[in-house]
């Protein structure tokens, strides 16, 4: 905690000397109080995450997962995951298994598009038409 406080007190610092806005003290505490916090509860819902799909580590899906909880993050997140992905992607590309350097892309493969399941429609819906072609039968 005391780690987190410092880096908030030497940021409140920093932006206030750029901006010539003096930070009180009390604001830099808040800050790392609410930093402190938020942190708990990202490792609080990471951990529930893992533990419903039943799993003992934390992956990426269950950081996306909170993301989505909390709409200011899902924009930042996900322009950072694809910028990820594809500066490994690009990485991988350039070389194989050895290190070697691979510039022949007639062995890419394209992934597969994942089919869409048909969604069925509810019981409740499959219910009521029931029930009303039973009451109302179109002749």
């Amino acid at each position: 905690m005391a780690v987190l406080h410092y880096e908030c007190t030497s940021t409140a610092k920093e932006v206030s000397e750029r901006t010539g806005v003096k930070i009180g003290d009390e604001v830099a505490s808040l800050a790392t109080e609410t930093a402190f916090r938020f942190a708990q509860m990202l490792a609080s819902d990471l951990e529930a995450f893992a533990h419903h799909a039943k799993r003992s580590t934390i992956t990426v899906d269950d950081v996306s997962l909170f993301v989505r909880r909390n709409p200011h993050l899902v924009g930042p997140f996900f322009f950072a995951q694809r910028k990820f992905l594809e500066e490994k992607s690009a990485e991988l590309d350039a070389t194989d298994e050895n290190g070697e350097d691979i510039t022949d892309e007639s062995d890419v493969v394209e992934p597969r598009k994942k089919k869409r399941q048909q969604r069925l429609p509810s019981t409740s819906a499959r219910r009521k038409s029931t029930v009303r072609n039973r009451c109302f039968p179109l002749h």
